[in-house]
């Protein structure tokens, strides 16, 4: 059988858990194809490689944004063929607030595909808005011993495929408090865009390197002639991240003590969930 890792990750987390996975899958003999939805050549070739195939695994990967999954996670699940007779594994990485409804909502999307779901999991990273901070939320995750789990979860899962156990409803991944739920169903990036910070560029310091316009996971920057943010912009603020002149700006001073305050209302325990049939 085929595995197919594919991610989205602009601050590397869900990269580091797809990697480890496609590691010891390799490792195992499996045949393996990785690949970063950032990416537009490596997401056509998969895609190709899926289409052909009859007979394999997609582990896709996705960061939690505003309780769901990012928009090039939903949109390559979307652009899937219908597939009858293979299986898929969500698994996502999240800053420690919540996990969402992003796994159940990627294997309703992964079945209404055709796809069964092997398994799922979610893993706790250092949250994404908070690098430049002394004590970030999930500081230092997925750590070794996240990294180790979720390589005994895939192990587990390619035994389960190959002696035809069989997977899990997407319904064992609805496992928000019910309260929260319809909550959770409104947020939208739209909706909390308003609410974080707003970038801004420093056209004195720009060099026009084109960094943050290659490492763009939405292709949503265009130089004109300095960086502008086109509507595909899901605020990963990697182009923050990675400016080497630190000419594109955000201030997220204010960020760590509202996201606090909302992990403490959500009280989601950060460690890593797997799910699959024992």
């Amino acid at each position: 059988m085929e595995f197919f890792i594919v991610y989205s990750s602009p601050a590397g987390s869900t990269k580091k858990v797809a990697r480890a996975m496609n590691e010891i899958l390799w490792k195992q003999g499996m045949k393996t194809f990785a690949a970063d939805l950032a990416d537009p050549i490596a997401t056509a070739t998969v895609l190709r490689h899926i289409a052909a195939s009859e007979d394999h695994c997609l582990c896709i990967g996705s960061p939690v944004y505003a309780c769901h999954a990012v928009p090039p996670v939903t949109s390559f699940i979307a652009e899937l063929p219908a597939k009858k007779n293979c299986c898929a594994v969500p698994f996502i990485t999240w800053g420690c607030v919540t996990s969402g409804l992003a796994l159940y909502e990627m294997a309703e999307a992964l079945v209404q595909k055709g796809y069964h779901i092997a398994g799922a999991a979610s893993l706790p990273a250092e949250h994404s808005m908070l690098w430049q901070a002394e004590h970030p939320l999930g500081k230092g995750r997925p750590d070794e011993q996240d990294i180790a789990a979720a390589q005994a979860f895939i192990t587990k899962i390619s035994k389960n495929i190959a002696d035809q156990i069989a997977g899990i409803e997407p319904t064992t991944l609805n496992y928000q408090p019910e309260l929260l739920r319809e909550t959770m169903r409104n947020l939208s990036l739209d909706a909390v865009r308003e609410m974080l910070p707003r970038k801004t560029v420093d056209a004195t310091r720009c060099t026009q390197c084109n960094i943050c316009m290659a490492a763009c996971p939405a292709a949503a920057i265009t130089l004109d002639p300095y960086p502008t943010f086109g509507p595909a912009c899901f605020l990963c603020y990697r182009c923050v991240r990675l400016c080497p002149e630190h000419a594109i700006m955000a201030d997220f001073s204010t960020m760590e003590a509202g996201l606090r305050q909302r992990a403490a209302m959500f009280q989601e325990k950060a460690e890593p969930r797997f799910f699959f049939k024992q």
